[in-house]
């Protein structure tokens, strides 16, 4: 309970603690290079003490085959690690080993004067590996620990679950380890890896029933994927459908977006948003229609240049709090989300080949 009490994303999880470093015995299960690691009730993440690793060491190992014994390995679990503390900032490295190689690593820098949790991917190691093998937990500390530094609460970890459940013809993203994956059900299935698990991996900014958005710190650093497919890294569309048709269509639309009129002074065409790459009003970053609205209503006439529109993306800024109603010459448009940053994103349904009508209100 005092794990849960101090570790809030623990509440979402089960875990198992393999060590806690409440009694003298607890440091038998840790070989250390360069210093020695002492049981220590002076400080503690939770519980009555901790392992203190002394200055001048170079490592500490784990022996996970001894904490094993009897227990089914990985079993349910998906993370393993321990909760650090220093008093000034250390850089780390944290390393799966079986069979004489690593098969994980993460280098890390922990902030001084608070626990930190220094987690691996069970699973990711194991794939390059021996499932069989349990390994060993090795903390590698450059040059030396120059001062002494805090282990505490060595944990397993289950993370599989749900991060997001659209509705039945949308998307859903699933969690397990350093991993994430993004579907739609019988069309597509992406994985990919945290910055947790890679420097350059991908963090989910977005999610809503019409896209979900990643970004990234690596060569890729933006990415939008839409129910039907569309998946834009960087501007640049990639579809993740087999279908020849509708891929060729998609992408068409989006290097030779439509024209957007808007009508009077019920708003007007944003030529200068982030990632509208020629000030055209239509941002290729994103694949939306870049629209401010001049207040509750907002007429626009939309204008295929050339090749047919292929489910139009509208992006509205400025609309008035309220539910927003949205017709296409006539007919309701049903795709509507209003995003965290106030904005209103609408998928138009069909594939637009004529000027069309579209109308925007406000309700009371």
């Amino acid at each position: 309970m005092q794990m849960v009490r101090t570790e809030g994303q623990l509440a979402k999880y089960p875990f198992f603690t393999l060590l806690s470093f409440e009694t003298e015995a607890d440091p038998v299960f840790v070989r250390t290079e360069g210093g020695q690691a002492t049981a220590d009730a002076t400080r503690r993440h939770t519980g009555g003490g901790s392992l203190r690793l002394a200055p001048g060491t170079k490592s500490a190992v784990v022996k996970l085959a001894s904490l094993h014994s009897g227990r089914e390995w990985p079993g349910r679990w998906t993370l393993i690690g321990a909760y650090c503390y220093s008093s000034r900032p250390q850089v780390l490295s944290a390393a799966f080993e079986a069979d004489g190689r690593t098969l994980e690593q993460y280098t890390v820098e922990i902030p001084a004067n608070q626990w930190t949790p220094v987690v691996l991917d069970i699973l990711s190691a194991l794939s390059r590996g021996s499932a069989n093998t349990i390994g060993t937990l090795r903390f590698t500390f450059p040059d030396g620990l120059p001062e002494g530094l805090w282990v505490d609460d060595l944990v397993e970890i289950d993370n599989t679950g749900t991060l997001y459940d659209g509705p039945a013809d949308g998307l859903s993203i699933g969690e397990k380890g350093f991993s994430f994956t993004v579907e739609r059900s019988g069309r597509f299935k992406q994985t990919f890896r945290t910055p947790e698990a890679d420097p350059a991996g991908w963090k989910i900014e977005e999610t809503n029933p019409i896209r979900v958005r990643l970004s990234s710190r690596g060569p890729q650093r933006s990415m939008l994927i839409y129910p039907d497919g569309r998946q834009i890294i960087d501007g640049v569309l990639q579809p993740l459908l087999g279908n020849p048709a509708d891929a060729a269509g998609l992408v068409a639309s989006h290097n030779s977006p439509a024209r957007i009129a808007v009508t009077g002074d019920t708003g007007r065409l944003d030529r200068n948003s982030p990632g509208d790459a020629n000030n055209d009003g239509y941002a290729e970053q994103s694949g939306t229609y870049q629209i401010i609205a001049g207040g509750p209503r907002l007429e626009m006439r939309i204008e295929p240049q050339g090749v047919p529109a292929v489910r139009p993306l509208l992006e509205v800024r400025e609309l008035p709090k309220g539910s927003v109603l949205v017709t296409m010459e006539g007919v309701l448009v049903e795709r509507i989300v209003r995003l965290e940053n106030g904005s209103t994103l609408i998928e138009l349904p069909g594939v637009l080949t004529r000027p069309t009508l579209v109308n925007v209100r406000v309700g009371q």
